[in-house]
């Protein structure tokens, strides 16, 4: 073999390594791809279901229009509300089942006099701590309230008993920015800049949006819905979506033309929506009946090549338990 005939068989076997290699990097990229994107995929679907199963057959929703985390103001991105409570006792001995009474005649007259009205005890349940319950031979169910009687030994720290029952409380998700997450080249301090990243999120053809990262906490908190600030019991906190969730920091409330199509972008992104119409203005939410919630989380992560990966998981729940009227035409005619 001559020195060129080595020199190109060099050559050749080179050629052939440098592109197994580059083969090689790119099918590992892309399959790194592949998974963050199922990850980013997994942790939004968590999120919703995690709402949905909460919030299905709640009542009392209301939705806090400013929430303060970790000192900036984030709206629409909380809300509040209660849960039926599934548990024996004496004022309301059948539990989670229906409590039948007479019918309330300040609404309307009944049209026979054994009609009844059929209604649900709310109040707010931890399924994650089971408790015995002392008005049922001490059977165990999920530590909830109101006026569950059972030993104070087995309540998380900011849960007293009065008068030897659970008091009142409430469920809540919020968002939580978390300060210790960081994102991309620049970002720190749960911040996430366009301008210093030279990426714009948002789609508006400028880097001028700040958004901040965190997640979705699910908890619950003792006392009257209306508190302020929430204050929640330590133990109930629980975190969802890993600081992906992306919240935009804006230096001006929401304006009534941003009902209801703007608050789902991102830039203005409100995670729980009230899009129950009013029916003196369909193209404004009715304030008093929170019967048709949207909930929109938009989720980010960047790879280390500071590509970034943006999701928006979205659902609509109509709050059965929380409509304040109910219209239907009889076969009559009636309504």
């Amino acid at each position: 073999m001559t020195a060129i005939e080595a020199l190109i068989a060099t050559t050749i076997f080179a050629l052939v390594i440098a592109m197994s290699f580059a083969i090689l990097h790119w099918t590992t990229q892309s399959f790194n791809e592949q998974i963050r994107e199922a990850t980013l995929t997994d942790k939004g679907e968590k999120v919703i279901k995690a709402i949905q199963e909460d919030m299905s057959d709640a009542t009392g929703v209301q939705i806090v229009s400013s929430s303060i985390s970790n000192g900036y103001t984030f709206y629409g991105s909380e809300i509040r509300f209660k849960v039926p409570t599934r548990f024996v006792c004496p004022t309301n001995p059948k539990g989670y089942a229906v409590t039948i009474a007479p019918v309330d005649t300040r609404y309307y007259v009944p049209t026979f006099s054994d009609d009844k009205d059929f209604s649900l005890k709310y109040g707010w349940r931890d399924s994650q701590r089971m408790v015995p319950n002392l008005d049922d031979s001490s059977r165990l169910v999920p530590l909830q309230g109101k006026n569950l009687k059972t030993n104070a030994s087995y309540l998380p720290s900011g849960v007293t008993l009065t008068g030897g029952v659970t008091p009142d409380g409430f469920m809540c998700f919020r968002f939580v920015m978390n300060k210790k997450v960081a994102m991309g080249k620049y970002g720190k301090d749960g911040i996430f800049k366009e301008a210093d990243e030279k990426l714009d999120i948002d789609g508006d053809g400028a880097f001028n949006t700040t958004f901040a990262l965190g997640y979705i906490e699910r908890c619950y908190a003792m006392g009257l819905d209306t508190q302020s600030p929430l204050v929640p019991v330590g133990e109930s906190r629980q975190p969802l979506g890993d600081s992906w969730v992306l919240q935009p920091i804006r230096t001006s409330a929401p304006v009534t033309g941003e009902y209801p199509t703007a608050a789902t972008a991102v830039k203005t992104n409100q995670i729980f929506m009230n899009l129950t119409p009013d029916p003196n203005d369909p193209s404004k939410p009715d304030p008093s009946n929170l019967s048709w919630i949207q909930v929109c989380v938009w989720l980010l992560t960047m790879d280390a090549a500071g590509q970034p990966h943006l999701m928006k998981c979205t659902t609509d729940n109509f709050q059965r338990n929380s409509a304040s009227y109910v219209t239907a035409t009889s076969a009559t005619g009636t309504d």
